[in-house]
């Protein structure tokens, strides 16, 4: 019975975990046109992304896998380099983003207008709730006790219906 309720406990425990936001957000930071800044994050599903110039200056957002923002950081290009989305000439997004696989990504801001020299530009990134995998594994636990508890109840009325029987038939 102690293991029943433990099992049910960590069910619950990975349904709050489910719920719970994760996420960075990075304030005031300046970017030249023409430079390249990346930040990389780990994603299991997807991404939710707000971005916006600081005085409705525009900038442009590149998704792209570890490897590929890596390279686009070092050689400060995107030549040569394969992103999986981009948003360009924008001065504030909101969005999801799905990821094919789970992984470490990129996001690459650069500044999108020549006539500004510098900007600054803010960016929240959060994992899409709920996050799945351990929303999928505490339901898993929580149904299985739920289960182990109903199958326990209805042999226990079998083994006393059975016991009634037999004391109404006056055989021990």
């Amino acid at each position: 019975m102690r293991s029943l309720k433990l099992i049910f406990g960590l069910g619950v425990t990975f349904l709050i975990i489910s719920c719970l936001p994760s996420g960075s957000a990075t304030s005031g930071k300046l970017i030249s046109y023409g430079e390249y800044r990346g930040h990389f994050v780990a994603v299991t599903e997807g991404l939710h992304i707000q971005a916006w110039g600081v005085d409705n200056r525009n900038l442009t957002l590149y998704i792209l896998d570890f490897d590929n923002g890596y390279r686009a950081i070092n050689e400060s290009s995107l030549e040569n380099v394969s992103y999986l989305c981009s948003f360009e000439n924008l001065s504030y997004i909101d969005t999801n983003i799905i990821i094919p696989k789970p992984g470490w990504y990129t996001i690459l801001v650069t500044s999108s207008n020549a006539e500004y020299t510098v900007i600054r530009y803010d960016i929240n990134i959060s994992r899409n709730i709920p996050h799945i995998g351990p929303l999928i594994l505490g339901l898993s636990l929580i149904s299985c006790c739920i289960f182990f508890k109903l199958y326990k109840m209805v042999s226990e009325r079998r083994v006393i219906g059975d016991v009634s029987h037999v004391s109404k038939n006056g055989q021990t």
